[in-house]
């Protein structure tokens, strides 16, 4: 597999104390927690000398609630839990916390967290009280399309999907994009938060394919997992699920996302001198550039990956 080279520029993160927000999760939570190892990814995704305290702990919270919210087998209806989810996150982060139960065991923590949380360095993670700032409701914006999605890929299962309905989703549920965001604000503050200009300052040409790379990265990485437990949701499953064999849907899948990396690498040494880009607007893509490495060091090592048998 070719993956881009670790970030040079700067140490991996310091360990993100879990512990004030996992406290407030249901029980069940902390286990599924535990064996994700938010901690290692976001330490290595959020390089410690370029992102603040707060960057990093509401992303390993974040990937921490995404982890439950995909394991979810404790409700009888995880549509309605998703659903609820997704109205929750249609509105303005800084409302009141979530009234419904089932709503309030998911999303409140997390909603607290994005609440509380700055950015500020070199302030602590979290404040005692709502703090106002300007990556807030951009980073809800996204979170809330990743639910969307996630129910959205509900609907698939079961079903006769493509492989393009299955990659537009694919490159949503990866949940790349709340976690730029975060990114982007610690290195490189865009001027505005206007939604049409928005997509090109967290994903700028060289990154365009980013989701789609780390997507394919995921299905490729986890795929032994998924084939033992039938996972139709992966994009060599769903070559084999058409009639191709195991081994050629696994090469498959990995000259595509190969192809996308180098791709990826060759816009980015080929021009990133004459695109008149800030110093701060290169290294958010150079460290964002890396991200394959980070997440690809951590699924091979993370215990949510590895097949019982």
């Amino acid at each position: 597999m070719v993956i881009p080279r670790p970030y040079q520029g700067s140490p991996l993160a310091a360990h993100v104390d879990l512990s004030p927000f996992v406290d407030r999760l249901p029980l069940y939570a902390a286990p599924i927690i535990k064996i994700s190892s938010p901690e290692d990814l976001v330490g290595r995704m959020f390089p410690a000398l370029l992102t603040p305290p707060g960057a990093r702990y509401v992303a390993a919270c974040f990937w921490s609630w995404l982890c439950v919210l995909d394991d979810l087998t404790e409700e009888d209806d995880t549509t309605n839990a998703l659903q609820q989810c997704v109205s929750i996150l249609s509105g303005s982060p800084y409302g009141p916390l979530p009234a419904e139960e089932v709503g309030l065991r998911i999303m409140g923590a997390f909603q607290h967290i994005v609440q509380t949380a700055t950015l500020a360095d070199p302030q602590p993670p979290v404040g005692s009280g709502i703090m106002r700032e300007a990556w807030k409701p951009v980073f809800w914006a996204e979170v809330a399309t990743v639910a969307k999605a996630l129910l959205a890929e509900k609907d698939l299962e079961g079903g006769a999907f493509t492989m393009s309905e299955w990659l537009d989703l694919r490159v949503l549920t990866i949940s790349a994009r709340p976690l730029l965001v975060l990114l982007r604000y610690s290195v490189s503050p865009p001027n505005s938060i206007n939604i049409n200009s928005y997509e090109s300052a967290i994903l700028p040409y060289p990154l365009s394919n980013l989701p789609l790379i780390l997507g394919l990265q995921n299905d490729i990485l986890g795929f032994s997992k998924d084939f033992v437990k039938r996972n139709p949701l992966s994009a060599i499953q769903l070559l084999i699920r058409d009639g191709m064999r195991k081994e050629k849907a696994y090469r498959r899948t990995m000259t595509l996302h190969n192809e996308l990396v180098e791709e990826m690498i060759g816009r980015w040494m080929g021009g990133r001198a004459v695109r008149g880009m800030r110093e701060s607007e290169m290294i958010y893509v150079d460290v964002a550039m890396a991200w394959g490495n980070a997440m690809a060091e951590w699924m091979i090592a993370c215990e949510r990956y590895k097949v019982r048998v």
